[in-house]
């Protein structure tokens, strides 16, 4: 378990590397998911628009990666340089927490528009989790 007061040394999460072949570099956002028994580090995966999710307890195990693809009504996701997550409700919307990514590609049909922010509902996270566990 990744502990900072007693770190002497630095300290790298198994299968968070070149080893993970779900892992493309460059790695610019990291945030951590925490409510109740849950601990979860995510991290942005700039090289294949994906993020990395880990375990934080008890072992720090690496359990998935997701992405964020187009839907009808709003492009996918691409090129996060950081992301934030916060596990508590929030409104009707996002009764579990959310999950916000910087979007540095944003495409209206064949155009390009400015860089934004997309919120995700944490239950869609948390549903891919629950698949793996």
């Amino acid at each position: 378990k990744l502990d900072p007061k007693d770190a002497t040394e630095a300290q790298k999460l198994a299968m968070s590397g070149e080893e993970n072949p779900a892992i493309a570099y460059d790695i610019e956002g990291l945030s951590i998911y925490r409510k109740g028994e849950q601990a979860y580090l995510m991290a942005s995966s700039q090289g294949n628009f994906s993020y990395a999710i880990f375990d934080l307890s008890p072992d720090n195990q690496y359990l998935t990666s997701i992405k964020i693809k187009d839907k009808a009504i709003i492009d996918g996701v691409e090129e996060t340089d950081g992301l934030a997550l916060y596990p508590d409700s929030l409104n009707e919307s996002f009764p579990a927490g959310i999950m916000i990514v910087q979007d540095g590609f944003n495409f209206e049909g064949d155009s390009t528009v400015p860089q934004n922010f997309k919120l995700i509902d944490w239950r869609q996270v948390q549903a891919v989790l629950d698949e793996v566990d």
